[in-house]
């Protein structure tokens, strides 16, 4: 039989792995990955998948340049929510609001909000976008459905509101999952199967977040 790849391979370890084997084995893995961006980017979001963040918070500092930038900003403010630096993680956002929002940036931190849902930052997002009212933005149903989630997990109900109504205007028709959907993502977090197959489109990342 063909061999399992390296990446598959650690998932299916770490799925019986106890909390200490599994650090050693993503700690190995890291510094087996050598300067492969893909492998060394997937161990790293697998460091905070199971809570090592103060791990991928020293990772990201010592190997910055081993990291495109969009990843290393998207694990950067993740490791730093989820290792209960809050405020922090939202003054390193905020010079992304600075200017005009590009798709990226507002798909960078719709996830960032969803994951680790902010009201401050939420707010400053959704004043920018409108601010801007920028037609990629507007017109992307994909992004304008992670914004909407993110949203919901900021219980921002104003944007909720704005958000559907780009929704109507992106894809022609009304957006009817939409209030179901608010309701499940403003709940505890808990397994996402629960509301995942009502949000089409979406992108990979926003079905991963």
């Amino acid at each position: 039989p063909a061999a399992i790849p390296p990446p598959l391979a650690l998932v299916n370890a770490l799925r019986h792995a106890a909390p200490a084997t599994a650090r050693q084995l993503l700690l190995r893995e890291i510094a087996a990955a050598g300067r492969d961006r893909t492998r060394l980017l997937l161990a790293t979001r697998l460091l905070l998948r199971h809570g090592y963040a103060s791990e991928a918070l020293d990772l990201l500092e010592l190997r910055r340049t081993d990291f495109a930038d969009r990843d290393f900003a998207e694990l950067r403010l993740g490791a730093l929510a989820q290792a209960g630096h809050l405020a922090q993680a939202r003054a390193e956002a905020s010079p992304l609001l600075a200017g005009p929002v590009t798709p990226a940036v507002a798909e960078l931190l719709s996830l960032q909000l969803i994951r680790h849902p902010d009201p401050l930052l939420a707010r400053a997002l959704f004043a920018r976008l409108e601010l801007d009212r920028d037609p990629a933005v507007r017109q992307d149903a994909a992004l304008q459905i992670a914004l909407f989630c993110a949203a919901a997990a900021a219980h921002d109900h104003e944007a909720l509101a704005r958000i559907k109504a780009s929704l109507a205007t992106a894809t022609g028709v009304p957006f009817d999952s939409a209030d179901r959907l608010a309701g499940q993502l403003a709940l505890p977090p808990k397994d996402g199967s629960v509301f995942l197959p009502l949000i089409k489109p979406a992108t990979i990342n926003l079905l991963y977040a």
